[in-house]
């Protein structure tokens, strides 16, 4: 009588070795990706927090007989125990002024409708509420021109290509320019015009 000759079976000790092999390699990839989706994550915070922002500035807006918050950082302390600071670990480095969550400059309704600015209010590129701590700076500068007092002529100046998140007119999220040539030339017509109501 002829026997089959048995086939080697796998060692517990070569499963465990696979095992810690393929742990390896998972952990490996992991990491890797892992910044990416901490990114995405943060991101996605920014975005979830720049839609309630916006339902709570319309509602403000329809108890308010469609007035604009006189003070912007008055309407967003109706956040009582709000953390306003952004961690470290949230911020993207490269981006300017990203200590705060969201932002609106105050003054902008004072200035949107004004005929003296070269650089006009557009509400398809100027955003109500800002997650500037979201940027992501891209290559190139936007440029923009100014009237300067001191030359008494219009100047050229530019700024950073930084996108950052923000909500529109009608509540729709777009990546804008973080700080765009309006922005910039109402900067410097505030540091003109101390007093602004």
């Amino acid at each position: 009588m002829k026997y089959q000759r048995c086939k080697r079976a796998v060692t517990l000790i070569e499963v465990m070795i696979v095992m810690v092999i393929a742990g390896i390699l998972l952990s490996a990839v992991g990491l890797a990706i892992r910044p990416s989706l901490i990114r995405k994550s943060y991101d996605t915070e920014a975005i979830v927090g720049l839609k309630n922002w916006y339902n709570a500035y319309s509602l403000y807006r329809i108890d308010n007989d469609d007035k604009e918050p006189r003070n912007f950082w008055l309407f967003l302390s109706y956040n009582p125990g709000g953390q306003w600071d952004v961690p470290k670990s949230k911020r993207n480095p490269g981006c300017a002024g990203s200590g705060f969550y969201y932002a609106r400059v105050h003054p902008t309704p004072y200035f949107e409708h004004r005929t003296d600015m070269i650089n006009r209010y557009d509400p398809e590129k100027e955003s109500i509420i800002q997650a500037a701590h979201r940027c992501r700076v891209r290559e190139g500068k936007v440029i923009y021109y100014v009237w300067s007092p001191k030359y008494q002529r219009v100047i050229r100046q530019s700024l950073t290509n930084e996108l950052s998140p923000g909500v529109m007119q009608g509540g729709n999220i777009k990546w804008i320019q973080g700080f765009t040539p309006f922005k910039a030339e109402m900067a410097l017509m505030m540091t003109r015009e101390p007093r602004i109501p």
